[in-house]
């Protein structure tokens, strides 16, 4: 599939799961409503810039936003639903314990 139609389906996803319309995410982006709506369309190449601007206007990593696999989203969102709003040394803390609860469950 083409990475502008994944993209195009993520953010429309994203942005009805967040409740917002397309001029508002367009506002929190700093986009116009007309580049959002081509976005959702697939109808444009954005600028990295602009992408960025868009996944943190989401609420969501970029990665979600260029994943074809759209199942295998609901747990890294759940990962990363559990680090956010913590400090870095929470973040490396649970990373840290997360690696420790894998190897350990390998033994089992």
């Amino acid at each position: 599939m083409n990475i502008n139609y994944i993209i195009a389906e993520n953010v429309r996803l994203y942005r009805k799961k967040g409740k917002m319309t397309q001029a508002q995410l367009a506002e929190r982006a700093e986009l116009s409503t007309d580049s959002v709506k081509r976005v959702e369309k697939g109808k444009i190449t954005v600028s990295l810039e602009s992408f960025l601007r868009l996944a943190e206007a989401l609420g969501v990593p970029v990665a979600y936003l260029i994943s074809e696999k759209i199942e295998e989203l609901p747990e890294m969102q759940q990962f990363h639903e559990a680090v956010q709003g913590k400090s870095e040394k929470q973040k490396r803390f649970l990373i840290h314990m997360l690696r420790q609860m894998a190897e350990e469950m390998e033994k089992l």
